[in-house]
């Protein structure tokens, strides 16, 4: 499988806050986001948990490590 880059143009006229990191600030007007509404991280516009894909596997991975006290890594992908 070859890597694709894609390089953005930034979307001028998204408003975002002033208090954005330089960086995260570049790679938010390079999303091309409909809205600034989409960068609400309030509760309300989370997904619903059992709208994502794989979620049943990731709770009983959850208990079954809680139970036995296991070790567990999280891995994050920020604009996932």
């Amino acid at each position: 499988m070859a890597l694709v880059i894609q390089h953005r143009q930034p979307d001028q006229t998204l408003q975002l806050p002033d208090n954005l990191h330089p960086l995260i600030r570049r790679v938010l007007l390079r999303r091309r986001l409909g809205s600034s509404d989409e960068l609400d991280l309030s509760l309300s516009n989370l997904l619903a948990p059992d709208s994502l894909l794989g979620v049943e596997g990731a709770v009983a991975l959850l208990t079954e490590q809680l139970q036995r006290q296991g070790r567990l890594l999280v891995v994050s992908d920020f604009d996932a």
